[in-house]
């Protein structure tokens, strides 16, 4: 008999697992066999050894499969340790499993059973179910490594690897101890047999299959060190400005890896600590250019390629204009043509479309020949606009993921498929002559001035300053942006970030930069600015808007410079409290605005005078003079170190203008005068260059005077960056405050832009024009009456305009929503746009703008209404669903109403936190809460705040009465004192006051009930047919009257009390119905409404019912109102169906 392998296996198997064979049957067989292996010698010495070595206990039978086999620790530290040791420490991981499988057969050959995939699987599980922990993990590693070590000890390179599992970061430099340990906790050692070796540790995801079946082999780490060496050579001695662009990297496993492998493996051997800082840099360069080649995204740096349309879309609209060629001319047939080509065309048409379908008979006549083209070119379309919008769906996602700033900024404004070409931009010589003349100006500011010499800051120690500190260096490195615009040098921040083997080396460099300004290479002070033009004006150099990109190792440098100089700006409260540009822990903007408006509020509430002054630069940030910011420096006791280091590098400022578009560049400019734009420095120093001016102001005791509780303080200015607004109480004072900045600022050599300058005098309430005539002769005119001046944000006159402001904003809300809802985006996508994109339309204005409770629902159910309208949202759907974070099984869009209340409430404890440090700040508290709280304490008069804090109560309906201020004062104070309940009722007169002669505390009209309030106004029954009926109709008049007017029955509104309802009005568009019996074809009971309104257009009924219920029933009512007239409504969507 013969039997294959696979039948002998099968075999045993179902001898053991069916039982075939007795079990003692099988014992007995097991021990004649051990005996047999015990008396013959093994080929394997290994193996006899183990045997040997292995108590009896751990023999387990490999022909006793039916209990699963138990790996114990003792097994998985084997495979791990001879993992280790077969691959060298992870560093040759090239077939290994074969040898691992061995080593572990070997140490414990009972387990000969085990197959070589198992032992691959149990190695993977180990590491991803951590089996055993990261620190048995290193023990093993070092363990192995020191069993390298003494086999080879000429090795150097196993003695590095020793070296480098003890310490992460392996650096000679003597100076930076500091840094390796710190970075030891920045960048723990990573286990590459975790997340980068190989198929057995990681299933990769389906677009990151693009390797052979060992996806991160041995092989690929070659090939990334080929690409370096390449790079290298290519790169190591060429100018780091005119190298090729890198573009962003879209983040994988893969590129992980890369990036991994460059900062262990490669880049260590390319840096020592007596190389250069150029060569370092090309270092770094050569490592991003070789993880993007090696990442399959360095594509051609030619960027003169054109769009092509692809062949599936020309072919389609080839096929398009064939059908429509073909539909026109036997159109002409039909009509009579007979003109020979169109004769011989119809024959074509006739054998070529002879079958409509394979489905269908054979075309006769010409109708049906007709319509089978017509058929075809409807499908044709359809399927060209179907492969069209997959299309834009794919590249819309595409670029929203890789530049989500672009994407929204071709959302707003998309291409026109009109007019492609471009616009005209000027001349390069003109681009040039222009911008040269501002910057390449330099001026000196006044030194002699009298404010100057008398400016005391002698209470100002000198700053302290030794080096950069690691953590600094660390704490700034860490905070850049990634993919942040580069400078000329093309390396991103990314790659400074990833590379941490380098930061050693970087940090000594810098400080050694700002010990010695001189070794600092002069490409890393060159910019490269693109010009954006700000209107229509695209040939006017004037019209652009300049924006430099800064080498990123530059502006760490700054950054960190900017770092320890507003530590010590704020250890000694140097930064004036108004000015709140480039400050930190501050609200910015909103902090000025909220101010402002406390401000220009207390002058409205109390009919103060109120005078202000808008004050706008005339190009601030390239104006300024160097002389000055050296000069503002020494002034605030900045260590001279820093100061020489700034004076150096001003020197070698230059930048080159660019229109990208118009692939336009000019020669270098100097920066000679003005901040350089880019710098991580350059907000902070034209804020310091400023901060004078504050000092100024305020030392002149001008200003408007805020009030708070028994306290004054006078606001005489307020600054952000440049945008300067000036308070005062009368026009002399402001004059006076005008002048001390325009003397300030002529002294610097900073120019106003008389152009938005804008003056604004509100006396008693009402806007006066008053003008400032400069000290040139030019006139700072006056905001009129009806304009308003846009300060931060927001235009404002007298105050801001809230309801013209919310309205705007509300339509801006609108339209980002249906561009988002109108693109391609998929489902996260969108999500992220609308939270990214709309809402922050209206997170700018919360705590400025009044926003309601009920307003923030409305602009929630707009989103929820629009997802719907764009089926992005099923209507019976949860609405609660969409808030909720993914995570939780929502959708994640904004609660924007509990962003709104976030916000406030930050924004309420920001401010109670300043008011303990700065005087500025009480006047913006409104001690509100205290005084709302003490109102609901009250046992009588609490009951009216707690009704209106009911949840079924618009609060702001309710009290708009109050917010109108039309009744006169007694009438308002007797309204008051009903809400109060201090009217003198019996009750009020028995229990409350206790007057002891009162015998009772009934109703005086209808003795049934005691006499209160509630019972007053609306539950005596002796008033029900008279006061109560009246109080009625004249509410449902006035209803009536509004709704009449609003659908153009009447054309001019009457006083309530004179107005006659009319029965029936009625017109093309609506009905209305005053207390009119409506009749039914079944008996309804309740079929009289106060009012009936009959939108005929939409279909739609309204039945209007008024009720005055007391506050405790008003739930109560509206139900009974509801089910009252259910029936009613059922009969009229019957009968008024058409």
């Amino acid at each position: 008999m013969q039997a294959t392998r696979q039948r002998l296996g099968d075999q045993r198997r179902a001898i053991v697992q069916k039982k075939l064979l007795p079990q003692n049957t099988i014992d007995n067989i097991y021990i004649e066999v051990q005996r047999e292996l015990n008396s013959t010698p093994s080929s394997n010495p290994h193996q006899s050894i183990s045997q040997t070595l292995l108590p009896q206990s751990t023999i387990t039978p490999a022909t006793q499969p039916s209990q699963r086999m138990k790996w114990t620790e003792e097994y998985n530290e084997a495979i791990m340790r001879s993992y280790f040791r077969v691959t060298n420490l992870e560093t040759d991981i090239t077939a290994y499993r074969s040898k691992v499988h061995q080593e572990f057969i070997d140490r414990f050959p009972h387990l000969s059973h085990i197959t070589e995939q198992r032992v691959a699987d149990q190695r993977r599980l180990i590491i991803i179910n951590k089996w055993i922990t990261s620190e048995k993990l290193n023990i093993i590693r070092r363990e192995v490594a020191e069993e390298l070590r003494l086999a080879k000890p000429n090795e150097e390179a196993t003695h590095q690897q020793l070296e480098y599992l003890s310490h992460p970061i392996n650096t000679t430099l003597n100076d930076t101890q500091e840094l390796n340990s710190s970075m030891t906790t920045q960048t723990p050692l990573i286990s590459f047999a975790s997340n980068t070796c190989n198929d057995d540790d990681n299933e990769p995801h389906n677009d990151e299959r693009n390797l052979s079946t060992n996806t991160f082999t041995s092989k690929f780490c070659q090939e990334i060190e080929i690409e370096f060496d390449k790079a290298f050579e290519l790169f190591k001695n060429t100018n780091p400005t005119e190298r090729p662009y890198l573009p962003k990297q879209k983040t994988s496993k893969k590129l992980n890896f890369i990036v991994e492998h460059l900062n262990k493996n490669i880049v260590p051997k390319h840096i020592s600590t007596d190389q250069n800082f150029i060569n370092l840099q090309t270092v770094i360069y050569c490592a991003a250019y070789t993880a993007a080649v090696c990442n399959g995204s360095l594509k051609s740096n030619n960027s003169n390629h054109t769009h092509k349309k692809p062949h599936w879309q020309i072919r389609l609209e080839n096929k398009i204009n064939m059908l429509r060629s073909e539909i026109g001319r036997l159109t002409q047939f039909i009509k009579g043509n007979r003109n020979p080509r169109v004769v011989t065309a119809v024959d074509n048409i006739k054998i070529k479309y002879k079958q409509h379908s394979q489905y269908d008979a054979i075309n006769v006549d010409l109708t049906q020949f007709l319509d089978t083209l017509k058929q075809k070119l409807s499908a044709t379309a359809s399927r060209l606009k179907r492969y069209l919008t997959c299309t834009k769906r794919k590249s819309q996602n595409k670029l929203f993921i890789n530049n989500e700033k672009l994407f929204y900024r071709n959302l707003e404004q998309p291409k026109s498929t009109h007019d492609t070409r471009s616009p005209e931009t000027p001349t390069s010589q003109s681009l040039y002559e222009f911008w040269a003349a501002i910057w390449e100006n330099p001026v000196s500011h006044s030194s002699d001035t009298e404010w100057l010499q008398n400016f005391n800051s002698t209470q100002i120690p000198t700053m302290n300053f030794e080096h950069i500190s690691v953590d600094t260096f660390i704490k700034v490195i860490n905070r850049t942006h990634n993919w942040k615009a580069p400078g000329t040098d093309k390396i991103h921040n990314y790659w400074y970030k990833k590379l941490t083997c380098t930061y050693p080396y970087i940090h000594n460099h810098i400080n050694q930069f700002i010990q010695s300004p001189d070794t600092l290479p002069d490409f890393l002070t060159q910019g490269i600015t693109y010009m954006l033009p700000k209107d229509k004006d695209t040939v006017n150099p004037a019209k652009y808007r300049p924006i430099t990109c800064l080498q990123t190792i530059y502006k760490i440098i700054t950054a960190c410079l900017s770092e320890i100089i507003y530590s010590h700006l704020e250890e000694y409260n140097i930064l004036a409290e108004e000015q709140k540009g480039s400050r930190k822990h501050s609200q910015g903007c909103k902090e000025q605005l909220i101010i402002d408006a406390i401000a220009t509020k207390q002058a409205h509430t109390n009919k103060q005078n109120i005078h202000s002054m808008y004050i706008d630069y005339q190009k601030a940030f390239d104006s300024v003079p160097h002389s000055w910011l050296l000069s503002v420096l020494e002034i605030y006791k900045i260590h001279p170190v820093i100061i020489s280091f700034l004076k150096n590098t001003m020197v070698n400022w230059q930048t080159v203008l660019s229109i990208k578009n118009a692939a336009l560049t000019t020669d270098p400019i100097k920066i000679q005068r003005g901040i350089f734009q880019g710098d991580s420095l350059s907000p902070l120093w034209f804020c310091l260059a400023l901060n004078p001016l504050s000092k100024l102001l305020n030392e002149s005791n001008r200003g408007f005077k805020l009030k708070h509780n028994n306290s004054h303080i006078n606001l005489s200015h307020l600054l952000y960056m440049d945008d300067i607004k000036l308070f005062a109480s009368n026009i002399n004072e402001l004059y006076e405050l005008a002048e001390i900045t325009e003397n300030f600022s002529r002294d610097i050599k900073m120019n106003f832009g008389v152009d938005k300058c804008k003056i604004l005098s509100v006396n008693k309430g009402k806007i006066e024009l008053h003008r400032y005539t400069l000290q040139n002769n030019e006139i700072i005119d006056a905001l009129e009456e009806n304009n308003t001046y846009k300060y931060l944000g927001f235009h404002q006159a007298k105050q801001i305009n809230q309801k013209q402001t919310k309205t705007d904003l509300i339509t801006k809300f609108h339209r980002r929503l249906d561009l988002i809802f109108r693109s391609e985006l998929n489902s996260k996508n969108t999500v992220k746009a609308v939270n990214t994109f709309a809402i922050p339309v209206l997170t700018y204005s919360f705590g400025i703008v009044h926003w309601s409770q009920t307003d923030l629902k409305k602009l929630q159910r707009s989103v929820h209404t629009k997802l719907t309208k764009n089926r992005k949202h099923h209507p019976k759907s949860c609405v609660q669903r969409l808030t909720l974070p993914r995570q939780e099984g929502g959708r994640g869009f904004i609660d924007i109403q509990n962003l709104h209340n976030k916000q406030i409430s930050t924004l309420r404890k920001f401010f109670h936190t300043k008011s303990q440090i700065s005087l500025l700040h009480k006047f913006t508290i409104i001690e509100k809460e205290h005084k709302i709280n003490t109102w609901k304490e009250k046992s009588l008069h609490g009951r009216h705040k707690a009704d209106l804090d009911q949840d079924h109560i618009d609060k702001d309906a309710s009290n708009k009465w109050l917010q109108r201020g039309e009744l006169f004062p007694e009438t308002e104070a007797f309204m008051l004192a009903i809400q109060d309940q201090v009217i003198a009722t019996r009750n009020y007169r028995k229990y409350i006051i206790r007057e002891p002669n009162l015998p009772t505390d009934l109703c005086r009209q209808c003795c049934s009930a005691s006499e209160t309030i509630q019972h007053i106004t609306s539950a005596c029954k002796a008033l029900a047919n008279t006061d109560y009926k009246h109080r009625h109709d004249q509410i449902a008049a006035i209803i009536h009257q509004n709704l009449a007017y609003q659908y153009h029955f009447v054309e001019n509104k009457t006083p309530y009390y004179k107005y006659k309802p009319t029965p029936v009005l009625d017109n093309k568009k609506h009905k209305i119905y005053w207390d009119r019996t409506i009749i039914t074809d079944r008996t309804t009971h309740y079929n009289r409404p106060d009012i009936t309104l009959h939108d005929k257009d939409q279909n739609i009924v309204y039945l209007i019912d008024i009720a005055v219920p007391n506050t405790h029933n008003i739930l109560s009512t509206i139900n009974e109102k509801l089910s009252k007239y259910t029936d009613l409504a059922i009969q009229i969507k019957i009968q008024w169906k058409g």
